[in-house]
Parts: structure tokens; C-alpha cells; sequence
């Protein structure tokens, strides 16, 4: 019976304990997995099955990635494609990235299955 008690009166303490924690605070050199609000954001309508290009804009080397639906990314200067079938050379579209680094004005290519919108906010990461 004694022993139940003081079991008790632990899990209530550590229980108190866990509640009163501070959140951990996050670097701001890790903005890629929680990116500040931005002013910045392009948007690509892409048709069916069409590769477009796109080109990084000046001031902006990460971008992050939202879609309607299915997207691949190619950043190698090719053409992006949808896989028909296994591509085990390396060669393969990215399917949806999140988060990508890239040097202004280089250009990367973007193609959807079906029609999509693809939005890209744009950052100036600070060295």
C-alpha cells in the first residue's frame, strides 16, 4: 500500500515536471523546416505532361515548394519527366520536393501528370 503512494506521488511530480517544460526553441539557421512568412512567391500553372522551365530568381536561393497535385522537379538542366518506369541510372524527377537550395538565376525544370498549380516563396538565405 505504502508503495503505491509514493509511486503516485512520482508520476504526479514527474507529470508536473513534463507539464512546466519550456518548448525547445528552434535556430534560426534551421528556417528551411519552419520558413518565416514571405513576400515572394511565384506560381506555375502547369498543363498535363508539359515540362516548363523555370529560372531562380536574383536574391533568392531557397525555395519552397507547394502544389495542387503531383509534381516532379529536375535541377540538372534537363528536362523533368514523369516516370513511365523504373529509372535506376540516376536520372529520375524529383516527385514533390519541400524545401530546395539553388543559385539565383540558375534554372530547373518543372512537369506534372496532370494540370497542376505549383507555388514557389522564394528566401535569401543570410551566411
Amino acid at each position: 500500500m505504502k508503495r503505491g503512494w509514493i509511486l503516485m506521488a512520482l508520476a504526479a511530480i514527474l507529470g508536473a515536471t513534463l507539464l512546466a517544460a519550456a518548448p525547445v526553441k528552434v535556430p534560426i539557421h534551421r528556417f528551411a523546416e519552419y520558413p518565416p512568412a514571405t513576400g515572394y512567391v511565384n506560381a506555375r500553372v502547369l498543363a498535363a505532361n508539359v515540362a516548363e522551365e523555370v529560372t531562380v530568381p536574383a536574391d533568392c536561393d531557397v525555395i519552397v515548394f507547394g502544389a495542387t497535385a503531383a509534381f516532379y522537379l529536375r535541377a540538372d538542366g534537363s528536362a523533368a519527366a514523369v516516370p513511365s518506369g523504373d529509372v535506376t541510372d540516376g536520372t529520375a524527377s524529383a516527385l514533390m520536393p519541400s524545401v530546395r537550395h539553388f543559385v539565383p538565376g540558375a534554372t530547373f525544370s518543372l512537369i506534372a501528370p496532370a494540370e497542376a498549380v505549383v507555388t514557389m516563396e522564394c528566401f535569401d538565405r543570410v551566411p
